[in-house]
């Protein structure tokens, strides 16, 4: 599985554990597309955990540390959120329905793999990803995001 596929992957499946906030202001569509990205692994830390206990430790260790990482790499990006017509809307409904469905997709796709062989290749983007890299993929998500909002108006 290539990074990309594995990043879209674990922005999607984290957008179904999503609680409501029916009380909560309205997040953004930047906000919400970087704690996504932030927590995205999170599903698959813990699916791993069961399928392949020997990497538990080692595994949630490297996704705490890819947080840490993942939120100092992009508060430059959430500042600048604001200056974006597209990104500074508030997430519609329709919009994390959508992210829900991907979701879901893609923890049944992640399913179908060998746990072993994707719990080792998740680790490994994890302790991976540089705060530019990190970068990089945030701004190629915020400039696809914004590229689609625009053409679908």
């Amino acid at each position: 599985m290539n990074n990309n596929l594995l990043a879209l992957a674990l922005v999607a499946v984290s957008l179904a554990a999503l609680p409501a906030r029916a009380e909560a202001p309205a997040e953004t569509v930047g906000a919400l597309l970087l704690r996504l990205q932030e927590e995205s692994a999170a599903p698959f830390v813990q699916y791993c955990g069961t399928k392949a206990p020997n990497l538990k430790r080692s595994l949630e260790a490297e996704y705490s540390q890819f947080r840490k990482r993942f939120r100092k790499a992009t508060a430059p990006l959430r500042a600048g959120i604001k200056t974006n017509q597209e990104l500074s809307k508030p997430a519609s409904r329709e919009l994390i329905r959508q992210f829900e469905e991907m979701g879901a997709q893609s923890f049944t796709q992640t399913q179908q793999l060998d746990p072993r062989t994707f719990c080792r290749t998740l680790k490994d983007n994890l302790s991976h990803a540089t705060q530019e890299s990190i970068q990089e993929n945030m701004r190629s998500a915020f400039a696809e995001y914004t590229v689609a909002a625009r053409q679908n108006r």
